[in-house]
């Protein structure tokens, strides 16, 4: 099931940007508390919408690719839109975290007069642009569940999720590519 397969992608992003929030502020332990306990709330609160609040379902056959899918049965509630909404409980204070630490960052570099590049700022950019796709990604999700058919909502929600997987790898490939040329 598409969902299912959502959640764990979500989870390995938010793991990557839990370990990038950690290392901006120098692993700290009350880093790690806090965003355990979010990264914790936001599974569970996922696991809920999945299960418990999910459509039924109905198997068609695609008979030219010969494989099998699941369509939400026509004329039921669907509130899969709560999903994103519950992923953002962890990105929004992630976000708020690293935005404060790249405010002070700028703030000592700019009082000793360094205007290079540096690891933070590479992180803070890229953490604050993945926030931007992820917000503009879970919107753009959530309206069409709550305004499109259901088969059109399950096909925004593939090419959504697959952006927020592209914008994780990418912030990977940056972070590899100063590591590699400082």
């Amino acid at each position: 099931m598409p969902t299912i397969s959502a959640l764990m992608m979500t989870s390995s992003v938010q793991l990557i940007l839990f370990f990038r929030v950690y290392g901006l502020y120098n692993r700290a332990k009350w880093i790690i508390g806090f965003v355990i306990v979010l990264l914790f709330a936001s599974i569970a609160t996922q696991l809920y919408v999945i299960i418990k609040l999910s459509p039924e379902v109905t198997v068609i056959a695609i008979p030219f690719l010969h494989i099998t899918a699941c369509e939400p049965t026509p004329g039921t509630v669907s509130h899969l839109y709560l999903g994103p909404i519950a992923a953002l409980f962890l990105d929004i204070p992630a976000f708020l975290l690293v935005l404060s630490r790249g405010v002070s960052h700028l703030r000592v570099q700019r009082a000793v007069g360094f205007r290079g590049s540096s690891l933070v700022r590479l992180l803070v950019r890229d953490s604050i642009l993945y926030f931007l796709v992820i917000v503009v990604v879970y919107t753009i999700v959530i309206i069409s569940y709550v305004k499109f058919p259901d088969i059109e909502s399950f096909m925004t929600f593939g090419y959504g999720f697959s952006m927020i997987s592209i914008t994780a790898s990418r912030m990977l490939i940056n972070l590899r590519k100063h590591y590699i040329q400082p």
